[in-house]
């Protein structure tokens, strides 16, 4: 045989070696790939598995925590229904700790500034910009039990509740309590509007414009809104509804 041939023959029988060596390294290589993509696909499997309980248990504890915050949220309502001040505010001071991320959140810290009103005295200046009746009936700087109520022309809820303070004032006017309604005169509400209205509506007590102060001062967000005052100290703050005969028969006590 010549040397050339052999030579041929030998770098054939190399390369078939190599080729089935080559094949066998890839056959494992790929057996070793298709392994590992399993565990992964095992992990990930496990993985989101641990994920779905992790958000429903989250779901869960959020569902009771909101459950817990209307509950205390109903309570601190029903502490301020029967005017007790003082407790309500104990109970508003849990709910912020507790329920700092809870949907009624917001809504504590406006009736927590509402409640802080209650046991502030009287203001030293009440400055009323200008009276459009029965200013002469009310002494805002002396001791008389006095309920203010903030109102607006164009609130539906401030008118529904003028015929009974009218006759809030026929009960208890001439037992001393003064009744003073207080506006603003906001969005564009016009002077002739507003004598029009009390005019046609047969409001009684006294009406006078503030400048915004009075309403800053006794935490007044919104209308309609009132306090309760005796011996010159905020014993009340709620919505005017609240303000029933018995309850005025109660703080006249």
């Amino acid at each position: 045989m010549k040397k050339s041939n052999y030579l041929i023959i030998v770098v054939a029988l190399l390369l078939t070696s190599y080729a089935v060596n080559s094949d066998a390294a890839a056959q494992d290589l790929n057996a070793k790939i298709d392994a590992l993509s399993a565990k992964i696909d095992a992990l990930q499997t496990s993985v989101l598995s641990k994920l779905d309980a992790i958000e429903a248990n989250s779901k869960n504890n959020s569902a009771n925590s909101e459950d817990a915050a209307k509950a205390a949220f109903t309570e601190i309502q029903s502490l301020i229904a029967a005017n007790q001040f003082a407790d309500a505010k104990t109970k508003i001071s849990e709910f912020q700790a507790k329920f700092a991320s809870s949907q009624f959140a917001q809504t504590i810290e406006q009736i927590n500034r509402e409640v802080e009103v209650v046991g502030k005295p009287s203001p030293a200046k009440w400055d009323i910009e200008k009276w459009y009746q029965n200013e002469k009936d009310v002494a805002l700087d002396s001791d008389k039990p006095t309920l203010v109520v903030f109102w607006e022309v164009w609130c539906p809820h401030c008118k529904r509740e003028i015929p009974k303070i009218v006759e809030l004032q026929k009960t208890f006017g001439p037992k001393g309590v003064q009744f003073v309604g207080l506006t603003k005169l906001s969005r564009g509400t016009q002077e002739s509007e507003l004598l029009s209205f009390l005019k046609e509506n047969n409001v009684t007590y006294a009406i006078g414009k503030e400048k915004g102060d009075l309403s800053t001062y006794f935490a007044v967000t919104g209308v309609p809104a009132a306090v309760f005052i005796k011996n010159r100290k905020v014993i009340w703050r709620g919505h005017p509804a609240l303000a029933s005969a018995e309850k005025i028969a109660e703080w006249m006590k």
